[in-house]
This record gives structure tokens, sequence and C-alpha cells, in this order.
């Protein structure tokens, strides 16, 4: 249904003549699939708020096997980290790389090629603010997982620059399931299709509920 209605709103709108060069949205590949075989020029960025929760949903998973994760403070830091490499390096796809490369040498206590860095103004009294004691992440088992999924990131970079938000969409979704279920809404379209079917002519008319 939602690929379907993503390519039915985008013939809508450009044969309004609005015409659509960038999507901004969650990684539904199915949907972006189908669009591109529509509109083959569509670019496609992700979206702030999808891509800060799949960080944040990938880090908790190694939550599972990894005790310095399960420190409150530490997976926030970690996110923090990729949101500010993203942040700070938007218009450059090679200065992201970077950025996004930096991120496990530094929270595991190696500051060379750090301009943001703390640790040159004062070596040797350097802690971290937000890790436990003030300690880097020493677990070599849990860093080289952790750059094996900022890599799956880097790999995304050029898609990561300019994202845009669908936060006004989720918000409007939000509104719409508190009034109008999701549950209700796939009951009724069950009940059109058999209405419709019955009728035997396909047309039917209906007003949105009171």
């Amino acid at each position: 249904m939602e690929q379907d209605m993503a390519v039915e709103m985008t013939h809508k709108l450009n044969d309004s003549g609005c015409q659509i060069k960038v999507l901004h949205a969650d990684n539904n590949s199915t949907t972006h699939s189908r669009l591109k075989v529509h509109f083959e020029d569509l670019e496609k960025k992700d979206d702030h708020n999808h891509v800060k929760t799949g960080f944040s949903k990938k880090l908790y998973e190694l939550f599972k096997k990894y005790k310095e994760l399960k420190h409150p403070d530490v997976i926030p830091y970690l996110v923090r980290c990729f949101m500010y490499a993203i942040k700070e390096n938007e218009g450059s796809t090679d200065d992201l790389r970077k950025g996004l490369n930096r991120i496990v040498p530094h929270a595991s206590g190696v500051h060379s090629d750090m301009e943001w860095c703390t640790y040159k103004d004062d070596p040797v009294n350097f802690k971290y603010k937000s890790l436990p004691g003030g300690k880097c992440l020493s677990n070599d088992a849990l860093n080289s997982e952790l750059r094996v999924l900022v890599q799956q990131y880097n790999r995304r970079a050029e898609s990561l620059q300019n994202m845009g938000s669908t936060q006004a969409n989720e918000n409007f979704n939000q509104i719409v399931e508190s009034k109008y279920s999701k549950a209700r809404l796939i009951i009724n379209a069950f009940v059109l299709k058999s209405f419709v079917s019955r009728s035997g002519n396909g047309e039917t008319s209906l007003k949105p509920p009171d």
C-alpha cells in the first residue's frame, strides 16, 4: 500500500506541474525501486530522523553483547558523535566520510587528526565527558563491530548529504492514527473492496468520517 501511494502521489504532483527532483524518505528500498521505474531521474536522500533512529537501533542490537553499551551515557554519546559528523560535514561527501571514520578511533582513545577534540589542549588530564569514568572504550571486539557499523553509513555518505526531514509527515500520521486507528482503516478497506466487488461497476463515493 505504501509503495502504491508514493507512486500515485508523485504522479499527481508531476502532472500538476510540480516536478520532484529529490525524495527525502526512510530506507524503504521497495518504495524507492518502484518510484525509479516511473521517475528515472529521481534522487533519493536519507531522512534525518530515520537515519538517527536507525543508527541508534543498531547500537542497541550490540547492547545485548557488550556490557560497555549498557551504561546509559555510552549509546547517546556515540549517536551524538555520529550526528555531529554528518551535520558538520554537509556539502562534502569526502569530508563526511573522514568525519565518520574518526568516530570509533576517537571513542577508543586515538586522538590524532581530531580538530574538534580537546585532547590536544591537555593530553595529560584529558577525560571523556560522556564516557564512564572519563575513559575510552577499550573493548577491541566492540570497537571492531562499531567500525563495521560506521562503514555501512560511510558507503552511503552521498545520500547522507543535506538530509531532509519527514517529521511533519510523521506528526500528521500520529494525529490521524490517534483519531482513526490503522486497524479500523484496514477493516474499512476490506469492507470497501467487498462493496466495490458486489456493485459490479467499481464506482463508489465516500466522505471522510465525521
